[in-house]
């Protein structure tokens, strides 16, 4: 023999004005751990990004230097070559 107890459905269900503070107390709670979840990942992305900008300008001012000195260089030994040419 097995004894039936009705639950109640989640309309049916009445929350003492307590109880739903704690609920509601606990919702946000977790909505700001989720909220400071997401903005140290979007911080961490930014940063990222931010540290790989500044790797490629590096890069980039590393190449046009080495551009210079070969266009110098080049330049120097054109200018030899002309010299002696007189």
């Amino acid at each position: 023999m097995s004894i039936s107890v009705p639950v109640p459905s989640g309309s049916d269900i009445q929350l003492t004005p307590e109880v739903q503070a704690l609920f509601e107390n606990i919702l946000d709670q977790k909505l700001k751990e989720q909220d400071q979840y997401y903005l140290q990942r979007i911080q961490a992305s930014e940063e990222e990004v931010e540290a790989r900008r500044v790797q490629r300008e590096h890069e980039f001012r590393a190449d046009i230097a080495a551009r210079d000195a070969t266009l110098e260089s080049v330049s120097r030994q054109l200018e030899e070559a002309r010299v002696s040419q007189l």
